[in-house]
């Protein structure tokens, strides 16, 4: 059972929140900053004239955006 809930741990942290974040950080930078993949090994600077921003960055601004949106949510509702 441990296994089980390491695993999807790690499938909510790694592809849910990285995808919620990466999406977040291209909308509110208009497309100036990037998020790396997670195959590369590139700490936060500049590429191709673009800020790039690393993997557990886009991670956390996914959980902070996750967070805020059911704190939101079960505050509003009736």
């Amino acid at each position: 059972m441990d296994a089980v809930a390491g695993f999807m741990f790690n499938v909510l942290m790694e592809v849910i929140m990285y995808n919620i974040g990466r999406a977040a950080i291209a909308v509110f930078s208009f497309g100036r900053v990037r998020t790396e993949g997670f195959s590369e090994s590139v700490s936060a600077g500049t590429r191709d004239g673009r800020i790039v921003v690393p993997v557990m960055a886009a991670q956390l601004i996914g959980v902070t955006l996750f967070s805020l949106f059911w704190i939101v949510f079960f505050a509003l509702r009736k």
